[in-house]
């Protein structure tokens, strides 16, 4: 139950570390595109033409793009090799940055390879470089990364040694954000190692910091949303007012904006001095609690040595004195069963308050993603079945209307549960960002600035996270009688009649592509299909993986995309919310009692003439 417990929020944090740490080994090798072979090509003829001319840095700089084409398409070995060509120029060039970087990347190829050993052989050269230099933040990246490769080979005593170097710089630099992930790397390890007291200790200390990072961010944002009040009622009050009242509208605002970013200024620093001050009593504490520990543990193993002296002499003296040792441990029993009893009430308590936290969190997702009535005020012949897997759904639908435009999404993010909620909120924010504030309408150019959106969110281009979606967009223009399509690995479905056309997304999802390349559109390119709606009705339907990869109740089939159209086809002709029924209780009957396999979405309209 302890463990449940840490993995819930912990989680999180851990699957931001480090990519590595699911490995990548056995992953299927994809044939390079077209524009991959031609842009290895080009980048050949310049690497060549730069060695000539010994313009050696320009020339390790496309040897760099060529090994990230390979990598990106599981081509390990020859992304190894290139980048031992590129290591080697760099080398040559005494450029300590270069062959520190370099030395990463082999150090993650290997990874994903699955050479273990050999991975960390580089990382240990990353590391030195780092040291050299005194990057600090590199130095704990470094060994935050080589105790995931420990982890790996079960090598937890060096693992456990990293990690609190690391934590041991993350204190020094006074950054909360890095000792929470120490911590939470801290209590991993020692829950893999077997030691489950101190895995539940250094998780306190996560879920601390956790809490103080969150607050934080919760801190800014509340005055994010203020500012963004404020701009609001300028604008209502300079449509309203005549003239010579907006002036003197606008001198007053300006006054008023000036006041507030006063007023933020000091909280900020009134904020960074309490934080500064709060944790360096944390850390106080922690060490007096630390030596606390190791004195309670030293006088309990001189009580254990007293006690054995004492029971020899007894059973020296009388046999009869046996009696009474039994007595008194049957005492202590009862003692350390009291404990326990006391120790299991408080982690039920905390398992409460974690659900009541989560229970919190399916509130106010299903508040912000799930409203069903406002879309079918905008699309009266539409349905949704959205069936979260765990209490808090990875999957999530948006739509919007603007003129005689409408725009649905329907998206899959990585995981389900806690982590996948978390994708989906950062997903719906950029959604408006994109579509309402920035008034982007065309279904490609929306995807890839989603793709962008979440890159930059979690930092992909340096931190080596994975974490993104798969969605389908659709814009239908009531006006000129079009429908637009661009899909990220997420199909839609359009029925005309008795004719289903299954229309095909571009393959790949989106974030998760680490991209070294500033021209890093060239490896995602999304496209938009455009549909006639003039001729007669179609209805669409947009979907998540869910749908199809739900098992049956023996657990050996999954319902698939075919039984998907079959089950389409046969309720066409019905009323769309009929139709919206006999599609769930379709999947109702399919599942039975099985397992929920995963987060479930399905949308579906119908578009008259």
């Amino acid at each position: 139950m302890k463990f449940a417990l840490i993995k819930l929020q912990f989680v999180i944090v851990v699957a931001l570390i480090f990519c590595v740490q699911n490995g990548a080994k056995g992953q299927e090798v994809y044939p390079l595109t077209r524009d991959d072979s031609a842009n290895v090509v080009i980048y050949q003829e310049q690497y060549e033409t730069h060695l000539r001319q010994n313009h050696k840095k320009e020339a390790s700089r496309f040897l760099n793009l060529m090994a990230m084409i390979y990598w990106e398409k599981n081509h390990y070995k020859q992304a190894e090799n290139i980048y031992l060509k590129s290591l080697k120029l760099n080398e040559e060039l005494a450029n300590e940055n270069g062959i520190a970087m370099l030395n990463n990347n082999l150090a993650m190829i290997c990874a994903d390879m699955g050479a273990y050993k050999k991975s960390l052989e580089y990382f240990d050269k990353t590391l030195v470089a780092r040291r050299v230099s005194k990057e600090k933040i590199g130095m704990i990246s470094a060994l935050i990364n080589q105790s995931v490769v420990y982890n790996r080979l079960q090598d937890y005593d060096n693992s456990i040694k990293n990690l609190k170097e690391a934590l041991d710089i993350a204190r020094e630099l006074n950054d909360p954000d890095q000792m929470k992930s120490c911590y939470g790397m801290l209590s991993e390890t020692y829950e893999k190692a077997g030691n489950s007291e101190q895995s539940l200790y250094y998780y306190n200390y996560f879920k601390t910091f956790n809490d103080i990072v969150t607050n934080e961010k919760i801190k800014k944002s509340q005055v994010e949303l203020q500012n963004e009040k404020l701009q609001r009622e300028v604008a209502d009050l300079k449509l309203k007012q005549k003239q010579y009242e907006l002036t003197s509208t606008q001198e007053k605002l300006s006054d008023t904006e000036h006041e507030v970013e006063v007023i933020n200024e000091e909280k900020d620093q009134l904020t960074k001095t309490l934080t500064k001050q709060e944790m360096k009593l944390m850390i106080v504490e922690q060490e007096s609690e630390i030596e606390h520990l190791e004195n309670l543990n030293l006088k309990h193993q001189q009580e254990i040595q007293s006690k054995v002296l004492w029971l020899v002499s007894l059973v020296l003296i009388a046999i009869a004195a046996f009696f009474g040792v039994l007595l008194y441990f049957f005492r202590q029993k009862q003692k350390l069963n009291k404990a326990l009893v006391s120790k299991n009430e408080k982690i039920e308590e905390q398992r409460n308050s974690i659900q009541d936290s989560i229970n919190y969190a399916q509130h106010i997702q299903g508040a912000m993603l799930t409203r069903e009535q406002e879309l079918n005020e905008i699309i009266p012949d539409s349905f949704v079945i959205y069936k979260p897997k765990d209490v808090v759904s990875g999957d999530f639908y948006w739509y919007s209307s603007i003129g005689d435009k409408i725009i649905l999404v329907v998206a899959d993010c990585t995981g389900h549960g806690v982590p996948g909620g978390f994708i989906t909120m950062v997903g719906n924010n950029l959604l408006t960002q994109i579509i309402e504030h920035q008034n982007i309408l065309e279904p490609h150019r929306i995807l890839h600035k989603l793709d962008e959106g979440i890159i930059n969110t979690f930092s992909q281009n340096h931190t080596q996270n994975k974490d993104g979606m798969d969605a389908a967009v659709v814009v239908i223009d009531k006006a000129n009688n079009t429908m637009s399509y661009a899909g990220a690995n997420s199909a839609i479905i359009i029925i005309t009649g008795d004719d289903l056309n299954y229309v095909k997304p571009d393959k790949f999802g989106i974030g998760g592509a680490v991209h070294k390349s500033p021209k890093r559109d060239i490896a995602k390119e999304f496209n938009t299909i455009e549909f006639d709606l003039s001729d007669s009705g179609q209805s669409v339907y947009l979907f998540s993986d869910g749908v199809v990869d739900q098992f049956d109740s023996s657990g050996e089939k999954k319902f698939m995309r075919k039984r998907l159209k079959e089950t389409l086809l046969s309720c066409n002709t019905k009323d769309i919310q009929e139709r919206g029924q006999h599609i769930e209780q379709t999947l109702n009957d399919w599942m039975r009692n099985a397992e929920q396999t995963d987060d479930i979405t399905l949308l579906g309209l119908d578009i008259k003439n």
